[in-house]
């Protein structure tokens, strides 16, 4: 018997290969096998077709299904497209909506411009023709003004030079009596005695501090007095009538004070024209002086004045030594400047002979200045004043005088 699986011979009664151990199987067995075998094939077979028909059936279905699926999709894409289509043309609709809307919004919004600039444009063009009108009003007004002031400058020129020849024709001693004593008698004339004959006169005030006693005058008045045998003195009035009636006598009984100034170290400012000088016995005692110089009032006293303010100008005329002393009346006119030094241009008249004098305020209370020279213009001869209050005149005292 051979074996079914490698073919060796073995016994007839074997059951097992004694070769690959195979099991061995009769040929009874073989038969009904192959029998078996053929019918499970033809089986197999009818179940393999069944199968191929359940196959193709189901690929049918998934065809079938896959056509409906891409079926569907197109359907839906195509929805799909017609919606964002037709979204689209909405949205242009809208877009162009919102185009000619904006255009709209910015051609009122350039039109409402053009009618700002328009009026903008029509209120200035009225404007300015408003500030020709009012411009050519204020310069016809200031016409007006200017001719008025120069009228009244001449109406109070001509009241001015009445007003000086009313004075001037009064009695001199009842003029000296209605001005203030305190600052009159304290006004000296300055007489200064020089070489080959020569002299010269002037004003001055006399001022105290510290116990001693000063001369304020205009440098001018003593800068010629530097010679050995050259010297100058005030005078100072006590009593006018007791001098007037005899020189002598009113000397002797002190109603005429007479005092050396001190020429050989004396203070000056020669571009102020100004000099302060120490009073020196001369036969008279400085003690005479304690009720007649002035003290400076530096804590009233110590301001500048403005234009339109009144004053007078005390001064000695340029006449022989014992006249009475001159009061003109005025106004400060005007400021000016020249170099370090500041001048009230005033209307007062000043002489030559009061320069170096004292200008005051009109109630005699304050010092103005030192009246210094005349500025003599197209029409009319103006007084030079040099600024000087009693502050300044304390500091000059305190700083610059040994």
């Amino acid at each position: 018997m051979h074996c079914q699986n490698c073919g060796k011979e073995n016994a007839e009664s074997s059951k097992f290969c004694i070769s690959c151990g195979n099991k061995i199987q009769a040929k009874e067995e073989i038969n009904t096998s192959l029998f078996t075998i053929d019918n499970n094939k033809d089986l197999k077979e009818e179940t393999i077709i069944k199968e191929n028909n359940k196959k193709e059936n189901k690929t049918s279905s998934v065809i079938i299904g896959v056509a409906i699926l891409i079926i569907i999709f197109v359907m839906v894409y195509l929805k799909i497209q017609d919606y964002f289509q037709h979204k689209k043309e909405i949205n242009s609709v809208i877009t162009k909506q919102q185009e000619e809307k904006d255009n709209l919004i910015k051609q009122l919004q350039e039109d409402k411009d053009n009618l700002i600039k328009k009026q903008q444009e029509e209120l200035r063009i009225k404007s300015e023709e408003e500030k020709e009108v009012l411009k050519k009003e204020i310069e016809s007004l200031k016409t007006k003004s200017d001719n008025q002031a120069k009228n009244q400058k001449l109406t109070d020129t001509k009241l001015a030079e009445l007003k000086e020849e009313l004075e001037s024709s009064k009695v001199s001693q009842s003029n000296y009596n209605e001005q203030s004593s305190a600052v009159i008698g304290a006004i000296a004339k300055v007489y200064c005695d020089l070489d080959n004959n020569k002299s010269t006169t002037g004003s001055g005030s006399v001022w105290s501090y510290n116990d001693n006693y000063y001369l304020v005058t205009n440098y001018h008045v003593l800068e010629d007095a530097n010679g050995i045998n050259e010297f100058c003195a005030i005078t100072l009035v006590q009593d006018w009538n007791a001098v007037t009636e005899d020189f002598d006598k009113a000397y002797q009984d002190d109603n005429l004070l007479i005092y050396a100034v001190d020429t050989s170290a004396y203070t000056y400012w020669e571009d102020l024209d100004l000099a302060i000088s120490k009073l020196i016995v001369y036969e008279q005692p400085l003690s005479y002086l304690e009720y007649i110089a002035m003290v400076t009032n530096e804590n009233e006293c110590n301001e500048n004045f403005s234009a339109d303010t009144k004053l007078k100008i005390i001064g000695y005329p340029y006449t022989s030594a014992f006249t009475l002393p001159t009061i003109t009346e005025g106004i400060i006119s005007s400021w000016e400047d020249i170099g370090n030094a500041g001048y009230y241009i005033t209307s007062a008249k000043i002489e030559h002979g009061n320069s170096g004098g004292i200008a005051v305020t009109e109630n005699y209370y304050c010092m103005v200045g030192i009246p210094s020279a005349v500025v003599v213009g197209s029409s009319e001869s103006l007084g030079r004043i040099l600024v000087l209050n009693e502050l300044d005149l304390k500091y000059l005292f305190e700083n610059l005088i040994e």
